[in-house]
């Protein structure tokens, strides 16, 4: 009978400990994750963490944000078939983007704008690059 009891305890005590190691990661998961369509406003602020606009935020002498686009998947396949710089070619089959366009000066340097494609399935950063600069 006892041991009946003990392996019951240690059954039970072991769901526990599952079940609240489960609701940590789901946790977890949630806030690092986006889930469902990504609107243009957390497109627009996924974009501050690539590391071309971290960049140019902490050594432009002014910046701004000057467009974020949306592209649906029909569009994408179009820009991928059409764009020479494979900026789009990391893009899943089907997925509609977010393009986000920002602007860095640099003095006397001119001003340059940094383009960061969103998979606005995912929210996940698919490319970026830098592109013309302007004296």
């Amino acid at each position: 009978m006892k041991i009946g009891r003990h392996r019951t305890a240690i059954v039970l005590l072991f769901f526990v400990v599952l079940c609240s190691a489960s609701l940590m990661i789901l946790s977890t998961k949630k806030d690092s994750v986006v889930i469902g369509p990504v609107t243009g406003e957390e497109a627009r602020e996924i974009s501050k963490s690539a590391s071309l606009v971290i960049d140019g935020l902490a050594n432009s002498s002014a910046s701004g944000l000057d467009e974020v686009n949306y592209y649906n998947f029909s569009m994408v396949e179009n820009l991928k078939e059409s764009h020479e710089s494979g900026m789009y070619d990391e893009v899943p089959q089907g997925h509609a983007i977010w393009e986000v366009i920002w602007h860095f000066q640099k003095g006397a340097q001119g001003t340059y704008l940094v383009i960061v494609i969103i998979d606005a399935e995912t929210g996940a950063i698919v490319h970026e690059e830098t592109g013309a600069l302007f004296l």
